[in-house]
């Protein structure tokens, strides 16, 4: 990240067991907030109760189909109420009161749905967070929506400019909250149709994507598969280059007679008697080899759904 005035350039930090913290603690750290108290003549901080109370409990690498938003914002009743306004209606919430504590969280979490970020906070603001987030390959696809207090449209072409998907002015209601959450959710969400006979395979592909992010259907066969697609909306196809009934190829030029647009990644084994170069000039937009690699197969699957994507309009910035 670019240096702003005389502050650091913000880089990935390392974790270390005090850091590092699962979600009911954070649920617990939130709402721990609304006792802040004068004691031993200073603020009584439960974050820093919560930091020395659980030095030894581990962030776990959880992998759910449940959103999981991480909010950022130095304001405890703000984060409360985002807290309170999504976990009842089942959405998983983490919380980080600064910048630096999101950045440890996006390295720390492998769940993350959508970022909630203020704009004006201590030290760095919710435009360096978007502006490291966009630099980052990893993080880069993460959607983020801006909540802030800031209603000048300076700031909304600086932040729309840095990625952000949607922004809302405080306060907010819980209705316009959970609406916009939903929408920025379900705007970036990848309906993926796996075809592999293979039930290893199948079983290990579906592992690799298990990520909220991803809403993975399957079948088997290439007629089932041809089934499935036409009446799902798919954004992208993971497709055998062997099937029980038909090539991979041959669904590949089915499907494209459906929608040409839509892109088909062939998956071949070590072993297989064909080339990339070969797969690639028959129409495939990807190959994917077996054994995978986890976060290149992700990455492959995400480019070629963002190239599809026109850019969207992003809504201007309400009150509510």
């Amino acid at each position: 990240m670019t240096e702003s005035g005389n502050q650091p350039t913000l880089t990935a930090p390392g974790l270390n067991t005090t850091e590092k913290r699962d979600d009911d603690i954070m649920r617990r750290f939130v709402r721990r907030m609304r006792t802040v108290e004068w004691q031993r003549g200073r603020w009584y901080d439960p974050w820093e109760a919560t930091m020395t109370a659980s030095e030894n409990v581990s962030c776990p690498a959880q992998v759910t189909k449940t959103p999981t938003v991480l909010a950022v914002d130095d304001e405890p009743e703000f984060l409360e109420f985002i807290v309170e306004a999504l976990e009842e209606n089942g959405i998983s919430v983490i919380c980080a009161d600064s910048v630096e504590k999101a950045v440890r969280y996006l390295h720390a979490r492998s769940d993350i749905s959508l970022v909630i970020t203020d704009l004006a906070m201590p030290e760095r603001d919710g435009c360096q967070l978007l502006e490291y987030k966009q630099q980052n390959l990893r993080f880069a696809d993460i959607p983020c929506l801006v909540c802030s207090g800031h209603s000048s449209h300076d700031w909304l072409g600086e932040v729309l400019g840095l990625g952000a998907v949607d922004y809302i002015v405080k306060p907010v209601s819980i209705e316009t909250l959970l609406t916009r959450v939903r929408r920025a959710i379900e705007r970036t969400t990848v309906s993926l149709l796996l075809v592999e006979p293979d039930r290893p395979v199948a079983a290990l592909m579906e592992r690799t994507f298990s990520h909220p992010r991803f809403h993975v259907f399957s079948a088997r066969t290439g007629k089932a598969a041809l089934d499935l697609f036409r009446q799902q909306q798919t954004s992208a196809v993971i497709a055998a280059h062997t099937l029980p009934d038909m090539s991979g190829l041959s669904l590949l030029d089915k499907i494209k007679e459906v929608d040409p647009g839509v892109p088909v990644l062939i998956l071949v084994r070590k072993d297989a008697n064909i080339s990339r170069q070969q797969l690639i000039a028959s129409g495939a937009d990807e190959v994917i080899s077996l054994p995978l690699c986890n976060l290149e197969t992700v990455n492959q699957v995400l480019t070629l759904v963002r190239a599809r994507q026109p850019r969207q309009k992003v809504p201007a910035p309400v009150r509510r």
